[in-house]
């Protein structure tokens, strides 16, 4: 699964990121969010959320 399909299947209302570890992607929440994180992506909590 590329990132891109990631980040547009988080942006779907009911979609979390440990959903979409464990249905799709298949590894565990932590792995992915390492993954983004080491793809250059961050997790922004304030303003507009998301990656």
């Amino acid at each position: 699964m590329k990132i891109k399909e990631i980040l547009d299947d988080l942006l779907i209302t009911g979609n979390t990121i440990a959903k979409i570890a464990k249905e799709k992607v298949r590894i565990g929440e932590k792995k992915l969010k390492e993954a983004l994180h080491n793809a250059g992506y961050e997790y922004r909590n304030s303003g507009q959320k998301g990656w």
